[in-house]
């Protein structure tokens, strides 16, 4: 066990010995150690997230590689003219900046390659290499845009991104033809600060996905705005918020006691439909563009952890001041490139925003 298991552990025998003697209101006197408790218990279950995640994708690997042996399409790594793992090359190709660029599961593949102690296929290795695709940003002058140069499957120019309406489109078909244009999106605000804070989460293989289910994003006034989020293939702790047509930030998952619920791989959860005793969303005024905000995260966000207040769990600021949607998409933008504690690794998230149009 960890010291970091240990001292929570400590901490939580204290705090439910506390509690049983009645002692409730006496630590809710105490914040600096209910706070000290929470980090602890959060950094706790960080560690146990990666435990469990390790186990999963130990057990989905060798499933895979059962599989590919079964039908005799596994080589051996000696037949294959290249080191496992290890060495100058398998170095630099683990250093190399584009691997950013890769799905989860490429980026392990090739960091694996300069690391000696870990296994490496370079069959699958290669793949990956080949399929980088890299994105050079695009300098915009445009309120609430991002665009990235990338290249399509015929090798042509192509720019990727989002501009906030459509009179940032028609000034950008001044300059670029049809085709250079064809994957840009308009994403109106608040959708497209999230989708900016959120750009690199965004690009994850293993975000949650999210999905209407009337499987529809334009909401007359009194019909349902019931969805679907489905978890991404890790334990994940999850975080989602509705950003409202009238600038208001509604938590929809907030925690449930002292730690926030960790979810299973491809874990199905439902809102909003009414069934099970779970609540009813409905379009109301004022009709506008709206955004459902979907975290998930190897560990918890403390920084989206810390704004909850009240049994509600809803985020405000301190002294109980109710959250602007600029005031939550500015900590948004740094909770998504927050370290972990006591690391310079960055946190792991993915994330997806879906963008709204409730209409009258």
């Amino acid at each position: 066990m960890s010291k970091t298991l240990m001292r929570a552990a400590q901490f939580l025998v204290v705090a439910l010995a506390l509690s049983f003697a009645g002692a409730t209101t006496a630590v809710a006197q105490q914040p600096d150690a209910v706070r000290e408790i929470n980090g602890l218990v959060n950094e706790a279950f960080g560690e146990l997230s990666h435990v469990r995640d390790t186990i999963y994708k130990t057990r989905r690997r060798l499933s895979e590689w059962e599989a590919e042996m079964a039908r005799g399409v596994v080589q051996p790594a000696s037949s294959l003219g290249v080191p496992t793992s290890g060495g100058v090359v398998g170095q630099q190709i683990a250093a190399h900046p584009m691997i950013s660029n890769a799905t989860r599961d490429c980026q392990d593949e090739l960091r694996a390659l300069g690391m000696a102690d870990q296994f490496a296929d370079p069959v699958r290795a290669l793949t990956c290499a080949q399929n980088l695709s890299p994105r050079i940003r695009f300098p915009v002058e445009m309120e609430c845009a991002s665009l990235f140069w990338t290249t399509g499957a015929n090798g042509q120019l192509r720019l990727t991104g989002h501009v906030q309406s459509g009179k940032d489109r028609q000034a950008l078909s001044k300059r670029f033809s049809p085709e250079i244009l064809a994957t840009v999106k308009e994403v109106p605000y608040p959708a497209c600060a999230a989708v900016t804070a959120l750009e690199i989460p965004m690009t994850s293989d293993l975000k949650p996905k999210v999905r209407m289910l009337s499987n529809q994003t334009r909401i007359p006034f009194n019909e349902s705005l019931a969805f679907e989020v489905v978890t991404p293939d890790f334990y994940a702790f999850l975080y989602l918020v509705y950003l409202q047509a009238d600038g208001s930030v509604v938590n929809l998952l907030p925690k449930r006691g002292l730690m926030r619920a960790q979810h299973a791989p491809n874990t199905q959860l439902l809102f909003g439909d009414g069934r099970d005793g779970r609540r009813t969303f409905t379009a109301t005024a004022p009709a506008g563009a709206e955004a459902i905000v979907a975290l998930a995260s190897r560990s918890p966000i403390d920084l989206l952890d810390d704004l909850e207040q009240g049994t509600a769990g809803q985020y405000a600021q301190s002294g109980s001041q109710t959250l602007t949607q600029p005031q939550f998409l500015k900590i948004l933008d740094l909770a998504a490139n927050q370290t972990v504690q006591n690391s310079t690794e960055r946190r792991e998230i993915s994330a997806e925003v879906l963008y709204l149009n409730v209409i009258p």
